[in-house]
């Protein structure tokens, strides 16, 4: 059991890391949008961050720490931000103003 309540610990530590990266990146790399090669880059390490949380969530799911309800909502979610984030990748200049 101790050894369960290890990995559950690491994977919501993981988790947490991962998911604030994805706005840490955006919020940094908009800062700095004046350089569109720094905004980029910020932004391609959200979608990591983002496909990275994802990963952790089925790792999660997987040793049946959470329900499929609660799996399956927080997935649909993260794709979402995924696609939004590619979306904003590749348009970003419609968003510079």
């Amino acid at each position: 059991m101790a050894g369960q309540a290890v990995s559950l610990y690491s994977l919501t530590d993981q988790i947490r890391r991962a998911s604030r990266s994805v706005a840490a990146n955006i919020v940094e790399g908009w800062a700095k949008r004046k350089y569109e090669n720094v905004l980029k880059k910020h932004l391609i390490g959200s979608i990591g961050s983002c496909d990275e949380t994802k990963l952790w969530l089925y790792f999660a799911f997987d040793c049946k720490y959470m329900k499929t309800d609660d799996y399956n909502n927080l997935m649909n979610k993260y794709q979402e931000i995924g696609k939004i984030l590619k979306g904003l990748f590749e348009n970003w200049t419609t968003y510079k103003k």
